[in-house]
């Protein structure tokens, strides 16, 4: 048997007579099943075709006989589902490649690419899937895609403005990030560096989070589905760089990497205003003298359990929040790397980058990007279900260097992560008993991967 995405090729023998060919294209019907083969064909009479079903399944050829009977059809074989899968670089023309991505052997195939028409570096969504956000890290701009559900073709349709500093004056705007300031016009403004979108749940407004301006900003969503106005900007610590919503969406959280703490803030859905909440930040425990919570994930089932990648740290956190009053309550912090790495809080080379929980809730995914010049790594962690504390499984490979980000696919069947020094990404099966991965493949992408970003097929 020959397979690739898209077009599975099945050669049926037969024992005195000609093969017959089935063709079975990709689908997005979810369990997929052929029927059974059809009756056998009498003397010197082919056996009628059989399998098809509403379900997705296709037809098997029967054969001729010639003396004796012909055999019956063969078994239509069940259809695959074929993930669509987006990858964004920080590249010159901000390319969003768009792949479709077998659930069952993890097989990419390139469809089109995109334009965003400036470096990309974070991807967000619409519940319906037929809009597609874009964070631009070089950039101050955040940019509006249609997307068509079926396909999965993007269109550009809009962006806005993303302001930075008002200028390289440190009192222009407290905490300044000094960081950021433009080596050739240091009076001037700087890019505000957007690392992550968030839309709230009523899909009214999205949350920016801007590294070099340390600003957290909630735009509204224009009937259109396009990004609109400012709505409110809010600095609370230095260098934002996500946000999350709780289950309920009445709070909101956000890592300040660069003050080691989390803040967490009431939100107002009907206006799209933030609030701070009493006390406002809570310190994520350093170690050798940082932490640098980047990413946050609230576990699927248990909704008070929320965990933290800690970028300079190279650790987790785990906390536990309080659905009353936003308020957060720190557990553990464990090292996302094993105890015997090399690589060290003091030489700043340990690099956590993403968090992800599957949804059974039983399995925690990191990756860590280490010294950009090593291979990066995922870690594991299994979920204790009484208390909520982690425990390592195991940490592989990730196929290249600095891997800043990864997502699971919607059925928890698949792990992709972007090797952003290697120009590649990497595909890996997932356990549904254990969490352990297992690479299927490393394929080459355009030139400094950001982001890896599954949707199901309608």
């Amino acid at each position: 048997m020959t397979e690739r995405l898209g077009l599975r090729t099945v050669l049926g023998s037969a024992a005195l007579g000609i093969a017959s060919i089935a063709f079975i294209q990709c689908s997005s019907d979810d369990d997929a099943s052929g029927g059974t083969g059809a009756r056998a064909g009498s003397q010197n009479q082919a056996g009628e075709g059989g399998g098809g079903t509403t379900s997705g399944g296709t037809s098997g050829g029967g054969t001729a006989g010639e003396v004796t009977a012909g055999a019956g059809g063969q078994a239509g074989a069940g259809e695959e589902l074929a993930h669509h899968l987006y990858v964004g670089c920080r590249d010159e023309s901000g390319s969003i490649q768009h792949y479709r991505i077998s659930s069952e052997s993890g097989a990419v195939t390139l469809e089109e690419t995109a334009e965003a028409n400036a470096t990309t570096s974070n991807f967000a969504t619409n519940a319906d899937r037929t809009f597609v956000y874009i964070a631009h890290a070089d950039e101050g701009r955040i940019t509006s895609f249609s997307r068509d559900p079926e396909t999965g073709v993007l269109t550009l349709e809009d962006f806005v403005t993303v302001p930075g500093n008002a200028s390289g004056d440190a009192d222009a705007q407290e905490p300044f990030n000094v960081d950021c300031v433009d080596a050739g016009n240091p009076g001037g403004p700087t890019n505000p560096a957007t690392q992550t979108l968030t839309l709230t749940p009523s899909e009214d407004f999205l949350i920016a989070s801007n590294w070099c301006a340390n600003t957290v900003l909630v735009y509204e969503i224009n009937a259109d589905g396009t990004v609109g106005d400012l709505v409110q900007t809010v600095v609370d610590g230095a260098k934002s760089h996500h946000a999350v919503f709780n289950s309920t969406g009445e709070f909101v959280l956000v890592p300040y990497f660069g003050s080691d703490v989390v803040a967490a803030y009431g939100f107002d859905d009907d206006t799209g205003m933030l609030s701070p909440v009493d006390p406002l930040t809570t310190e994520v425990p350093e170690v050798a003298g940082s932490s640098g919570p980047r990413h946050l994930a609230f576990h699927p089932n248990e909704t008070t359990w929320m965990y933290s990648i800690n970028e300079t740290g190279g650790s987790v956190s785990f906390f536990h929040f309080d659905e009353t009053d936003g308020t957060l309550a720190h557990q553990e912090t464990i090292s996302s790397l094993p105890e015997d790495s090399p690589f060290t809080v003091e030489d700043m080379n340990r690099s956590g980058s993403e968090i992800e929980i599957d949804q059974s809730g039983r399995f925690l995914y990191v990756s860590n990007r280490v010294d950009g010049v090593a291979n990066g790594s995922i870690g594991v962690f299994s979920i204790a279900e009484d208390d909520g504390t982690l425990t390592p499984v195991e940490w592989e490979d990730t196929g290249g260097a600095t891997p800043r980000h990864f997502s699971l696919s919607p059925d928890g069947q698949l792990l992709v992560v972007t090797n952003q020094g290697s120009d590649n990404m990497s595909v890996f099966t997932v356990d549904q008993g254990t969490g352990e991965l297992d690479l299927v493949e490393t394929t080459e992408v355009c030139e400094v991967p950001f982001f890896a970003r599954m949707i199901a097929p309608m």
